[in-house]
């Protein structure tokens, strides 16, 4: 995964913008059942919205390696 983002993090960083972990469902073309994918989508929501209230601890974003690893850990009380 890292490889592949690679570019994206390289452009990130040339904008100096903060490059963050991807938030990633793994296997997501089987991921057929709702369960998993409500799941998923609900974690999104909460990182969007997080985001956009600037709850984010950015530095322990940084040492996850997806930001759906531990998302409680990055998000701050608000």
């Amino acid at each position: 995964m890292p490889e592949l983002l690679r570019p994206i993090e390289q452009t990130a960083t040339l904008c100096r913008m903060t490059y963050l972990p991807p938030f990633v469902l793994h296997g997501a073309r089987r991921a057929s059942d709702e369960g998993r994918i409500g799941a998923h989508v609900a974690e999104w929501r909460r990182l969007v919205e997080a985001l956009e209230e600037d709850r984010i601890d950015i530095d322990a974003a940084k040492t996850h390696p997806r930001l759906n690893a531990d998302l409680d850990a990055v998000l701050l009380e608000g």
